[in-house]
């Protein structure tokens, strides 16, 4: 219950996970229609991929479907 109660009230490490998350990752990709996330990773200097659509998909992963 203890860890529970530490969990829910402290702070969110949000820049520091999306930094281990890019160090370890062989590429970002942000599925979906908006772009947050490329945003963010460009203020830490990381190459973010916006898949946006179908088209960009197959574009990026290279099918042809």
């Amino acid at each position: 219950m203890r860890a529970l109660v530490y969990q829910l009230s402290s702070t969110v490490q949000w820049m520091d996970n999306m930094k281990a998350i890019a160090h370890k990752a062989d590429a970002i990709y942000e599925i979906g229609p908006g772009r947050p996330l490329r945003d963010f990773f460009k203020t830490i200097d990381v190459n973010c991929m916006s898949v946006v659509s179908l088209s960009a998909a197959a574009r990026i992963f290279g099918t042809n479907n």
